[in-house]
Formats: structure tokens, C-alpha cells, sequence
């Protein structure tokens, strides 16, 4: 499931920059702005887990490429918010919750600061 999510995710981010240089891959650039230069690592840290995606990037344009896709993905999801702020209402520890959070997606989620900020908005 997990890969399944991340390749997804990985494919849309791939077509958006096609689409933003209007152009394939190997298509050779005819007088165009911009080239392909790289991956940068991105994470989506979810209720369901961490999933990782390279973020592509782009070089040789006037202002920097943002992926509008990657930017309405939030880095923490709704759900996984939700599930911080009732735990923190149930009477757990900033610690309590990280811990448990980490046993049971069975690797590291939120760390304790990060935790504290959402309990705390």
C-alpha cells in the first residue's frame, strides 16, 4: 500500500513538471526556459505512516519552481493532526504521544516539538 502511494504521488509530480516545462523528459529544448535538475527528498508524514517521494526540480527560470501539488499536500496530515490533539486531550504527555505514535507505525513519526506545536494551535 505504502508503495503504491508513493509512486503514485511520485508519477502526479512527475507529469506536473512535464507540464510545466511543456515538454518530455529527453525532448530536446527548443528556446525554452528551464531544465530538469535533480530530485529533492520530500516527505508526507500521514496517520498511515511516512511516505517518501523525490520532489523533481527545475533550474534556469526566473523564479523558482514551486510544485502546486506538493504545496496543497499538507506535511502533516488532517487526520494524523486530530489523532495528536485527542490523545492530548485524553491526558497523554507530548512524550507519551511521540512514543506511541513511533510503536505503532513501527518507525519515528513526529518528534515531541513538533507534537507540542500542534497540541498547542
Amino acid at each position: 500500500m505504502r508503495l503504491s502511494t508513493e509512486r503514485v504521488l511520485q508519477d502526479a509530480l512527475e507529469a506536473e513538471q512535464t507540464a510545466e516545462l511543456g515538454r518530455g523528459r529527453y525532448e530536446p529544448r527548443a528556446g525554452e526556459v528551464g531544465y530538469r535538475n535533480g530530485y529533492e527528498n520530500g516527505l508526507l508524514k500521514t496517520a498511515e505512516g511516512v511516505f517518501r517521494v523525490k520532489l523533481p526540480q527545475l533550474r534556469g527560470r526566473d523564479k523558482p519552481y514551486r510544485s502546486p501539488l506538493w504545496s496543497h499536500v499538507a506535511r502533516t496530515s488532517a487526520v494524523l493532526q486530530q489523532l495528536i490533539i485527542e490523545r492530548s486531550v485524553g491526558g497523554l504527555s507530548q512524550r507519551d504521544i511521540e512514543y506511541s505514535l513511533e510503536q505503532a507505525r513501527g518507525q519515528f513519526v513526529l518528534s515531541k516539538s513538533t507534537v507540542s506545536e500542534l497540541t498547542e494551535s
